[in-house]
């Protein structure tokens, strides 16, 4: 990163550098900012190297539906009816899709 001389202004390139590196660096430290502040993951107690690396990978996941969680909650849900046709009136009503019922449980081993 350039700063500029007092009182002078930055030249181009060095301007476009500072742009990339502030790019990269608001990509990594945001999940960062998110891991500390929402999940309050501050301080990192030894617990063992796989255990602190899998507590490490779990919030990362979390942070990174996060970050995403308005466009992910913004898909269309399924529709739980569609409009049907009746043949002999033509008036349209509704039939359940059958899209919101639970498949059973497989507990056979």
């Amino acid at each position: 990163m350039s700063k500029a001389p007092a009182g002078g202004t930055l030249h181009p390139l060095d301007e476009r550098a500072n742009r990339i590196v502030a790019m990269v660096r608001a990509r990594v430290e945001h999940p960062i900012r998110v891991i500390k502040h929402q999940f309050g993951h501050v301080k990192t107690r030894y617990r063992g190297l796989a255990k602190n690396r899998t507590q490490l990978f779990t919030l990362f996941a979390l942070g990174k539906l996060f970050l995403v969680r308005r466009r992910l909650m913004a898909c269309e849900p399924p529709r739980l009816y569609r409009r049907v046709i009746c043949l002999t009136t033509r008036r349209p009503y509704r039939v359940c899709s059958g899209l919101h019922r639970r498949p059973p449980l497989l507990l056979r081993g």
